[in-house]
């Protein structure tokens, strides 16, 4: 089968090239991958510039949705034909305190589809069962590719740093993750800023469709006062930070009221200094956000199901595996910001 792969560590050593039909061990479901998005992640491992571990040669890739077609002798609860999208977590320990508590998104043994094992940038994938979710009946292939992402969003907004119906939220950095982060805090009733570089203003029109209920861009836009005047001169209950950027955590911790609450979606690669002192001086509760697990993923699906959220307009390009490195450079945003979530077709 065809399948983009990482051949070696290092800068770049991507291949499309064949592989290896996976084969489903007895507790696995086959899937054939029918969309997979390119998440901000995989630019990072063609860069060798995440701390996530990686084990090469490795098939990229870990956004997707597809139909089951092979079960393991041990499978109970899929069927071949039904349609799923999955999880990133293909291992964790499950005997740590993390993982007995259901916080395997934190276990040290966690490994991940696309970093360590094989992903979904191929025509087909073997997954454990666990970690498949049905597709509700009206949701697309494209649309439940967006899966993965969409519990990152709400593993941050309803597990870590819930949001009140009322509530005023800024959201920095309108990426796939941003605006993700944006709907689903509107589907809890909050009011949303975004806010954006110059060079993201196209994305900052799809916050303005999404529903935001202010948009901002910085250099243009004098954003304290912006926020405050939208607050009653109080400053954001909630900030999320999902740009990945140093600057935008320190306009961050500018923005959020005191007693706010201040969550870190973003990835930085890199040590990164930040101003403490305006946390304690705010009394600002800071935490951090690290991926997804099953709890969200269920939030998620009720979400999809319930149609309370809607991600299909969040899809820019649908392009053929054969054209991954243009829609590599369309997600890193050489080509463009107009992009925000791009899918391979396998």
């Amino acid at each position: 089968m065809r399948a983009l792969v990482k051949k070696a560590r290092g800068k770049g050593h991507f291949e499309l090239m064949e592989m290896p039909r996976p084969r489903p061990e007895p507790d696995e479901i086959l899937i054939r991958v029918r969309a997979a998005g390119v998440c901000g992640s995989d630019i990072h491992i063609f860069d060798d510039a995440i701390k996530t571990p990686i084990h090469t040669p490795v098939i990229v890739g870990h956004e997707c949705a597809g139909d089951v077609i092979e079960v393991g002798s041990q499978v109970k609860d899929f069927a071949v034909g039904e349609r799923v999208s999955i999880e990133s977590t293909k291992v964790c320990c499950e005997q740590c305190e993390l993982c007995l508590a259901g916080n395997y998104n934190l276990c040290k043994q966690r490994r991940l589809f696309g970093y360590w094992y094989d992903g979904c940038f191929a025509e087909q994938i073997a997954v454990p069962a666990k970690r498949a979710y049905r597709l509700p009946p009206h949701i697309a292939y494209e649309e439940g590719a967006l899966c993965e992402p969409l519990a990152c969003a709400v593993h941050a907004v309803n597990e870590l740093t819930p949001v009140a119906p009322g509530e005023f939220v800024v959201v920095i950095g309108p990426g796939t993750i941003g605006l993700l982060t944006q709907i689903v805090a509107q589907a809890e009733g909050a009011h949303v800023a975004v806010i954006s570089t110059p060079s993201s203003s196209p994305r900052l029109r799809m916050a303005e469709r999404l529903g935001a209920a202010l948009t901002l861009e910085l250099e243009k836009d004098d954003v304290p006062a912006r926020i405050l005047e939208a607050t009653g001169g109080k400053g954001a209950d909630v900030v999320f930070e999902c740009a990945g950027s140093p600057k935008a955590v320190d306009l961050g911790f500018d923005l959020v009221r005191k007693g706010g609450r201040f969550t870190l979606e973003g990835l930085f690669g890199q040590f990164i200094p930040m101003d403490f002192d305006k946390v304690a001086f705010k009394e600002i509760r800071v935490v951090g956000a690290l991926g997804q697990k099953r709890s969200a993923w269920n939030i998620s699906m009720q979400y999809l199901a319930e149609r309370r959220v809607n991600v299909a307009p969040l899809i820019s390009r649908q392009v053929p595996l054969e054209d991954w490195e243009k829609a590599f450079d369309w997600t890193r945003g050489t080509a463009g910001r107009e992009h925000i979530k791009v899918l391979l077709i396998p």
